[in-house]
C-alpha cells in the first residue's frame, strides 16, 4: 500500500529484468543516452575524449588535441591544397588561413605542443 517494495516484489522485478533485458538491449543505439549495463562513462582520463580534446598518459594528465580532430584538420588541409594545384598560392593560403586560425583558437587550451 505504501509503495515500499517487498523482497518478493524485488525478486520478481529482477527475474523479469534478466529475461527481458537481453531482448531489449540489442535495440539500443550505441549513441543512446540510456543506461547500458557494463558501459560506464567513468574511465581513465587518457581513455576519454571530450569535445576533441584528449589527455596524456602522465601522473598529472595534460590536455592535448584528440587524434580524430587532428586527422580531420589534416585531411581538410590536404583536400584544399590538392584542389589548389590549379589555383594561385595566395588564394589557397587565403582559404586555409581562417580554418587554421579557428582550429588553433579552439584548441588553444591544449598543453601539449607537439603533434604527431
Amino acid at each position: 500500500m505504501l509503495g515500499i517494495p517487498t523482497v518478493l516484489d524485488r525478486l520478481i522485478q529482477q527475474a523479469v529484468h534478466q529475461e527481458l533485458g537481453p531482448l531489449f538491449e540489442t535495440g539500443f543505439s550505441a549513441n543512446s543516452y540510456g543506461f547500458h549495463p557494463g558501459k560506464s562513462a567513468v574511465d581513465r582520463p587518457w581513455k576519454r575524449i571530450f569535445l576533441g580534446y584528449d589527455m596524456t598518459f602522465h601522473r598529472t594528465p595534460k590536455l592535448k588535441v584528440g587524434k580524430k580532430a587532428l586527422d580531420r584538420i589534416k585531411s581538410k588541409i590536404l583536400e584544399i591544397s590538392r584542389k589548389g594545384r590549379e589555383r594561385n598560392l595566395k588564394r589557397v593560403t587565403e582559404e586555409i588561413t581562417p580554418i587554421l586560425r579557428g582550429w588553433s583558437n579552439y584548441f588553444k587550451l591544449s598543453e601539449v605542443t607537439t603533434v604527431r
